[in-house]
């Protein structure tokens, strides 16, 4: 109600100054011209955009993407909107643009002609909406900038003009990465196969470990079956395992730390086929974590078998160790038994 308030209080004061130079400066006022016809000279109606949350200053929707795609509002409606009425229908062309070069067919109008119609201060509303089907292959952390503006002015009266700085209705959708949400705390040993152990042993690599961490400059620390370990106090830390070949059915992974007294009370799994556009499988915390627990074992089976090469784990909370030691010792991974 602010912006409209704005506008009954600028329409009242233009008109009581109109009034009062009318009726102070007689010569100011054309033969027979009326009070309404001295306003449309002096001060034109203008076309703008109104939002259906016409006083937020900024418009975001906040987007999830879970193993069923984008959800959340994809969508914004808004109306052509009069400072004052007029005598015959005004038409307006529409525009729509998103900052994303790549997402340009994603957005569609319900209209892109719209008509204020004779006196009438408002169209009907007019909505646009992304299309989610093309939002669905972008698994990262996005942002997507919307801006809906009247491209032009169609059929109108004589001396309406187009609002300066209220032509833009603007919205941002603020999406999440993609998270499958597919972890579960558990394993079932005969619907799993262990990935061979020489493999594991001679093509593994441990790629992108948190600077400073404990046991880091062992490119096996995870993979040789001893006691050493990536380890460090009160700091969570990220590590990536390169199974050195894209795996078609992964379907569960193991993790093994020093003692159940050096577990993460937290942990997010991540994974992607070519360590560049990367999926979450999930995250796992508190009690949750803890179900997962089997002495020294993480054990995580995923909802459904999926394609990997990489696979980046990150510590969300320290363990339960008084210093808050993490140590990370074995890595393993197990595929859909077939």
């Amino acid at each position: 109600m602010i912006t409209m308030n704005k506008y009954i209080k600028q329409w009242s004061v233009a008109t009581s100054v109109a009034l009062a130079l009318t009726l102070a400066f007689p010569s100011c006022k054309k033969s027979g011209e009326s009070v309404e016809e001295i306003m449309e000279r002096n001060y034109p109606a203008r076309v703008y955009l109104q939002g259906d949350r016409y006083s937020a200053p900024a418009i975001t929707y906040a987007l999830s993407h879970g193993s069923e795609g984008v959800k959340g509002t994809l969508e914004g409606r808004f109306y052509v909107r009069l400072s004052r009425a007029q005598a015959q229908d005004v038409v307006v062309t529409l525009r729509a643009d998103i900052d994303k070069e790549e997402l340009k067919d994603a957005v569609s109008l319900s209209a892109t002609e719209v008509t204020v119609k004779a006196g009438q201060l408002a169209s009907d509303e007019v909505s646009f909406t992304l299309d989610k089907s093309k939002l669905d292959s972008h698994s990262d952390t996005e942002s997507y900038k919307v801006s809906i503006m009247v491209d032009a002015i169609k059929s109108a009266p004589a001396g309406l003009q187009l609002s300066t700085n209220r032509n833009l209705y603007a919205v941002t959708f603020s999406k999440a990465a993609q998270n499958e949400e597919a972890l579960q705390p558990t394993i079932d040993y005969d619907q799993v196969e262990y990935l061979d152990a020489d493999e594991r042993a001679t093509k593994w690599k441990l790629l992108d470990v948190t600077p400073g961490i404990e046991g880091a400059s062992n490119a096996n620390v995870l993979f040789d079956d001893n006691e050493s370990s990536l380890a460090t106090n009160k700091t969570s830390f990220t590590f990536t395992v390169d199974l050195g070949r894209v795996i078609p059915n992964l379907k569960a992974v193991l993790v093994e730390a020093q003692s159940q007294l050096y577990s993460p009370m937290g942990f997010r799994l991540e994974f992607s086929e070519d360590g560049k556009k990367w999926k979450k499988f999930g995250e796992i915390d508190g009690t949750a974590a803890l179900v997962a627990w089997g002495f020294d074992l993480q054990a995580m089976t995923l909802k459904k078998a999926y394609a990997a090469r990489y696979l980046r784990y990150t510590t969300l909370s320290p363990s339960w160790d008084d210093e808050g030691r993490t140590a990370i010792r074995e890595f393993y991974v197990f595929t859909e038994k077939k």
